[in-house]
């Protein structure tokens, strides 16, 4: 992101009403909104805005599908079968980082800018203090609106991809 554009606090997860439950591996991020007037005073276009929106790499994290972020080729351990590092999964509300321009741009029934992406294109979570903080423990995985809950220790072996 250029940064002489502002953007807009990030909403609460549980503001966000995408009317969109995504599958197989794939994510839904909110995209950050710009606010139309740069740092410097300037008034931007609406061709600007929305370029500069579109070419955003940082989004908060608001929906994992089922199957996504299952790592089939992640080191397991031996004894238990589980995740080695389970805690650095992505969970809803997590800043994450991603390719410019990835994903479909979908607009949620609230009006807000989402992007269905794939799990591997996100490649990064913000460890930013002033970033949105997780509204669910790491056990719970939002899907749309119906959480999935799984045991204790992480997410559960997945099928291979």
């Amino acid at each position: 992101m250029n940064g002489s554009f502002k953007t807009k606090p990030w909403p609460k997860l549980a503001d966000c009403d995408p009317g969109l439950r995504v599958l197989e591996y794939k994510v839904l991020v909110l995209m950050p909104q710009l606010e139309a007037v740069s740092s410097g005073g300037i008034m931007m276009s609406d061709a600007t805005k929305d370029k500069e929106e579109l070419a955003q790499t940082t989004a908060m994290l608001v929906s994992v599908s089922p199957m996504a972020f299952q790592f089939a080729d992640w080191p397991r351990d031996r004894v238990t079968g589980e995740l080695i590092n389970a805690h650095l999964v992505p969970v809803p509300g997590d800043l994450v980082r991603f390719k410019q321009y990835a994903g479909g741009e979908w607009r949620g029934r609230d009006g807000r800018n989402y992007r269905i992406i794939d799990d591997k294109e996100i490649y990064g979570v913000s460890d930013d203090k002033d970033a949105p903080q997780p509204e669910a423990p790491s056990s719970i995985v939002q899907v749309g609106r119906a959480p999935l809950v799984f045991p204790v220790g992480g997410i559960p072996n997945g099928a291979a991809r």
